[in-house]
Order: structure tokens, then sequence, then C-alpha cells
């Protein structure tokens, strides 16, 4: 049986956000969320120009680690899981860096390649894939990349992949001012278009277009207070796009309740909307509570259920994939 009593935490270093989550397996091996906490860090700003993760940036990182660390064994939770993705990639002093949170905290940081993350994706959104129709498109914005999964009507996955587009880098690329510069997010939705048809991943067309991650979810409740009738369709992203290209930063964070670093970004994350609704033509998007750290958490939790630990791989994962959750598994399992 899954171990239901014993939390464990799971930390996602995005290039924009790091979220922790605390959970628990449940009597049918699925995670059970106990606590949340996310702080907009931006290890990802501007690497795309400079290589780097700045000083200043990779201070911050690691006090955040320290707090949630903290805030994770307050609820019980001694095994402690780190993933990073994009930024950690793109960064010539990952390694550094990694180090460093490894020295000073007790997270010991795997930065998961693009195919992993894209992997973790396509297992958090399960539940929410119709598999009927059309193809189901799952779009997980991130700050630096954008994992892109495609699941047949059948319910099987044709394509994935993660895109070199994020709402940080895209921001600091196009936009860098709030509110927008006049035709910023005119040229920052040309530049993710042009993008997502480099990546050659999308269909031709979607009734089902998923969003995981904060840009989906903040755009859906910015959405509601704005027009509590409004879905995510056409009109719906035409009424975010009046407020966002025209409203500060520190209006948008007020109205949603999250840190103006992250409300700055969030116009880059709709122009990326935006593209894909050109792509796609989906009716409308559907914002999903789900992301990479669900994904590990789901992986964690069959592992835990299984009679021979870490030996239960699903079909889909590849060797490589198996071989690098394996390596998870064992470095991760010691309490530290």
């Amino acid at each position: 049986m899954p171990r239901s009593d014993q939390p464990f935490a799971v930390v996602d270093i995005g290039s924009n956000t790091v979220k922790l989550y605390v959970f628990v397996c449940d009597s049918f091996g699925e995670p059970a969320l106990v606590f949340h906490h996310a702080d907009t860090v931006r290890v990802g700003h501007r690497i795309a120009a400079s290589g780097r993760i700045s000083d200043d940036r990779a201070a911050r990182l690691v006090e955040t680690l320290q707090h949630m660390e903290r805030e994770a064994r307050a609820k019980g939770a001694n095994r402690l899981f780190a993933i990073a993705t994009e930024a950690f990639r793109q960064a010539a002093n990952a390694a550094d860096v990694q180090r460093d949170i490894h020295d000073r905290t007790g997270w010991q940081v795997d930065i998961i390649s693009g195919d992993d993350e894209t992997q973790l994706t396509f297992d958090a959104a399960q539940s929410f894939i119709v598999v009927n129709g059309s193809a189901t498109v799952i779009a997980d914005i991130g700050g630096a990349s954008t994992e892109v999964v495609v699941v047949s009507d059948q319910g099987s996955l044709t394509a994935a992949g993660s895109v070199k587009l994020g709402s940080g880098s895209l921001f600091d690329e196009h936009i860098g001012a709030s509110p927008p510069p006049l035709g910023a997010m005119a040229t920052a939705r040309r530049h993710s278009i042009e993008r997502l048809r480099q990546a050659r991943l999308l269909p031709r067309f979607t009734d089902h277009l998923l969003l995981p991650g904060g840009t989906g979810h903040f755009l859906h409740e910015l959405l509601t207070i704005l027009d509590s009738s409004a879905v995510l369709d056409r009109h719906g992203l035409s009424v975010l796009n009046n407020w966002l290209s025209s409203k500060r930063a520190e209006e948008t964070a007020e109205l949603l309740g999250i840190q103006v670093q992250r409300a700055r970004v969030l116009p880059a994350g709709l122009a990326i909307v935006e593209a894909l609704f050109a792509e796609l033509r989906p009716g409308e998007a559907r914002a999903i509570p789900s992301g990479i750290g669900l994904g590990l958490a789901r992986r964690i939790c069959r592992i835990d259920g299984a009679k021979q630990p870490c030996d239960r791989r699903e079909p889909e994962v590849g060797n490589d994939c198996a071989n690098h959750w394996q390596r998870i598994c064992v470095s991760n399992s010691i309490d530290k």
C-alpha cells in the first residue's frame, strides 16, 4: 500500500516561480496536497542575454529554498525532492548554483531535461485529457520554455516537446516595461507564433487546449474578476489584452493578490496564449490545476506503492527516462 501517512515535499524551480508542494499518498496511490507555497524569484531573468543565473537571483533562490525547507519540515516532510527547468538548462553557472543549494539547504536539485519536463506535464494532466473529438493540446507556459504535449482523441501521446518560449524570457526580450509599450504585445505575439511554428509540434486545430501552471491559472482568475461571465475564448482574451496592455503590474498584482514581479510577466504569458489560439483555433481554453510538481508527486506515490521501490515504470517512458527517475528515487529516498 502507498505510504499515505508520510508527507513528502516537492519543489519546482521554474524560471519565474519557485513552487513548494507537500503531499501525502492517498489510499489509491495518488498524491493529496497538504500544503502549497510559491515565490517569484525569476532565476531566469535575462538569462537568454547573459547566459547565467545572476548572483542576486542565485542568493535569493537559496534564501527561498531555506525558507521552504523549514515550511516542508514543519508539515512533517523529511523526504525532499527538487527539480529545476529551463533556466538551469541554459545557465553556464547552473552547476555552481546547484552545488550552493546542496551545501546550504536540504534540497538536492535535479536539473531535468526538456523531455523529462514534457513527460511530467503529461503525467500531471492525465485526468483532464478529453478522449473523444479532436486532439488535446497541453501547453504549460513557464518562464523560459513552454512544454507542449499533443494527445490523440484516443488518449495516446502523439507529439511532445519543450519550446524555448516562456513568459519571462518573452517579457525581457520584447516587452520590458509595465504597462507594455505601444505595439509590444503584438510583437510578442508574432514572435510566439514564429517559435511555435518552428517547433512543429502543434496539430492544425484542436477543440481542447489545456493550460496548466501559473499562466493559465492567473489569466483565468483575472478574467473572472474583470468579467465574471467570460471564459478563455477569443472574447475573453480580448478582455485580458485590454487590461494587461494598459495597466501597471502593481494594479494586476493587487487584483490577483500576487507578487508584482509575477504580474509583470503576465502580459507575455497572454501573448503566448494568443499565439496558441492563432495556431490551433480552439473554441476556448481551460486552465487546469496541475503542473510538473504534481507529475513528479504521482511518480513518487507509484514508487511508494510498489513492492520493489523504483522498479515499476510506465510503458510510455523510455529507458533513458526510466533510468533518470530511478536515480531521483535513489538519491532522494534517504531522509536528509
